[in-house]
């Protein structure tokens, strides 16, 4: 059984928004210290979002916006990572 600690939903953040992901679905994220307890849910995000994540993280590097540039590079980061746990 789980425990559910919170019930904060957490959008993906994509060109500067929060964006749902194109599955509209949702998956608990849980407290690595404890699994059986929830601390939030999280998109369950497609490839289809990773697609549209490294093109806004490119175009934001090529127009030059350093703060963009950065939180781009950092938000296709974590992406990765993401992707490479699941």
């Amino acid at each position: 059984m789980t425990i559910s600690v919170q019930n904060k939903q957490y959008l993906n953040f994509i060109n500067g928004k929060g964006v749902p992901s194109s599955s509209q679905e949702m998956m608990e994220s849980l407290n690595p210290a404890n699994k059986k307890e929830a601390v939030g849910y999280v998109q369950k995000s497609t490839l289809e979002d990773l697609n549209i994540a490294v093109k806004a993280a490119k175009q934001a590097k090529k127009n030059g916006s350093d703060c963009q540039a950065q939180l781009a590079d950092s938000t296709f980061t974590k992406l990765r990572i993401l992707w490479k746990i699941d």
